[in-house]
């Protein structure tokens, strides 16, 4: 039988913004713990860095977390917001070819 460890690391904002590939390690962290919820914009920014998104959209931000070749995934954190607010943060992936 095989044990398992998941890691789950209290999240630290240095290392998410300077440390790119241990994101991975804090997205459970900032899902748990609602870390997120009710922060504004600025705040978000503060602690997350500048939205990484390409998109127009300006009520959803994401945050790339890392790219899983053998399912051909790329997986963000995406946090939506409503006049500033944020409202919703949620683990998602897009299929890459």
């Amino acid at each position: 039988m095989l044990n398992f460890l998941i890691f789950i690391k209290k999240f630290n904002s240095y290392e998410w913004k300077n440390q790119q590939q241990k994101r991975r390690y804090y997205v459970r962290s900032i899902l748990n713990t609602q870390l997120i919820l009710g922060k504004t914009s600025e705040e978000v920014e503060e602690l997350l860095g500048k939205n990484e998104s390409c998109s127009r959209v300006a009520n959803r931000w994401t945050y790339t977390l890392y790219n899983e070749t053998k399912t051909r995934r790329k997986y963000f954190l995406v946090v939506y917001f409503e006049h500033h607010i944020a409202v919703k943060v949620r683990k998602e992936y897009k299929s890459i070819f």
